[in-house]
């Protein structure tokens, strides 16, 4: 990793890939690890809309958020 980088992170990523993305970080740098998640929604560009998400709700994301903060990510947020 290049000393310039101070940060790294996951961003625009499904919630339910977060933490094992920090595993895997964690395994690769001892930089500060970020963490800003989309929703898990896909689009459907046949129907064009968006499908609710399968693997997580809106009320698991704070839980999820403290998963993700006790494996290691400094910063949580979302993406967009």
């Amino acid at each position: 990793m290049s000393k310039k980088v101070a940060i790294t992170g996951i961003n625009c990523a499904a919630p339910h890939y977060v933490n094992g993305l920090i595993h895997k970080i964690k395994k690769l740098t001892d930089k500060m690890i970020i963490a800003y998640p989309n929703s898990g929604e896909i689009y459907d560009a046949k129907a064009k809309i968006w499908v609710p998400p399968q693997c997580s709700k809106d009320n698991e994301f704070g839980s999820l958020a403290l998963t993700w903060r006790d494996s290691g990510a400094k910063l949580i947020g979302g993406c967009c």
